[in-house]
């Protein structure tokens, strides 16, 4: 998943591991039926782009 967007030095992976780890943790698993963040957290993760468009606090 990483590969696909680091540069062709490959110095910069470790910028990209928060986007992975975020896909990672709110992707459903075939396995549960859940992501790993709603078996941790009993939530669906939300998008970045629905936080910036929150004007409520929860």
């Amino acid at each position: 998943m990483v590969a696909m967007y680091v540069t062709e030095a490959q110095d910069d992976w470790d910028q990209w591991l928060y986007c992975a780890a975020y896909a990672y943790n709110g992707a459903k698993h075939s396995g549960t039926g859940y992501s790993p963040n709603e078996l941790m957290m009993g939530r669906k993760l939300r998008a970045p782009s629905e936080l910036l468009r929150s004007n409520s606090v929860t």
